[in-house]
């Protein structure tokens, strides 16, 4: 009983309870961002060009924005490097990050895959201390995501 969200550029499969809402910030960046009650994203971005050397920026930008609030409060954070295969055999590069404190552990992963002139970012947001169970809707997404080339 999953829905499935689908772009002329990707696609993915997610419990009918996530909700994909799309925002567009300007003609050159879109926005699809599915989320839980309790925190759980999976956050897709088109940016429709973007150099070779912005292509990590894009990245980077991504995920100092979202956890400048944690550093700030000063919150354990752990940073790697990380490569994922796509299902069609696609290699993408990203960087995983851990945010832990007492209370909650997130697990932030930022990818980017080059699609012709533009790309895409993709990122995965999950509390582990407040919604372990829904490890499996992240899992789901990888499973599933499809890109159009």
């Amino acid at each position: 009983e999953n829905s499935v969200f689908e772009t002329d550029q990707f696609s993915f499969a997610h419990p009918p309870a996530v909700k994909v809402e799309v925002m567009n910030f300007d003609p050159a960046l879109t926005r699809y961002d599915g989320g839980t009650a309790n925190g759980t994203h999976i956050i897709v971005e088109r940016h429709e060009k973007v150099g070779d050397d912005d292509l990590m920026k894009v990245r980077d930008i991504f995920l100092n924005n979202m956890l400048a609030g944690p550093t700030e409060s000063g919150v354990r954070i752990a940073r790697k490097d990380v490569s994922r295969k796509l299902a069609d055999g696609t290699e993408i590069k990203g960087v995983r990050a851990m945010a832990a404190d007492a209370d909650n552990e997130l697990i932030l992963a930022v990818y980017t895959l080059r699609l012709g002139e533009g790309a895409l970012m993709f990122a995965t947001l999950f509390n582990k201390t407040a919604a372990p169970d829904e490890g499996v809707i992240i899992d789901q997404f990888w499973e599933t995501l499809r890109v159009k080339k």
